[in-house]
């Protein structure tokens, strides 16, 4: 996830159409070679499974993960309860109705990638 992060950060110190692009093939090649992420989960009550927090900004519902346990002691609760997800899974789950997408790494370098950017991601014009 190394390179994602580096390509996130260029993308913020300098936007660009071509840095978006670069950033969306270091994402699709983090899917393809399995890689995992951070994500937070809200703590069961007895006898109920984890929840996966949600962040709600700009009038959207987002999943969010990070790519590194750096990226997560930028968090205001750099304690809370997490589990290692596939980056293809939550990526699928972000684009579930009622949710606005996934914020990789919502407290350092992020990106907000919606259902448009996940669709790119996965090569589908459509989510399923």
């Amino acid at each position: 996830m190394k390179k994602v992060e580096e390509t996130i950060q260029a993308l913020q110190k300098k936007p660009s159409q071509e840095g978006l692009a670069i950033a969306l093939t270091a994402i699709r090649r983090a899917v393809k070679a399995g890689e995992e992420v951070i994500v937070p989960v809200e703590p069961p009550l007895p006898g109920q499974q984890p929840k996966l927090r949600v962040l709600e900004q700009d009038g959207g519902r987002w999943l969010y993960v990070y790519t590194s346990f750096d990226q997560q002691a930028k968090s205001p609760d750099p304690l809370q309860s997490t589990f290692m997800g596939k980056l293809e899974q939550v990526l699928a789950m972000g684009s579930e109705p009622g949710l606005s997408g996934v914020i990789l790494n919502p407290y350092g370098y992020t990106m907000r990638l919606d259902q448009a950017l996940i669709r790119i991601i996965f090569g589908t014009s459509q989510t399923s």
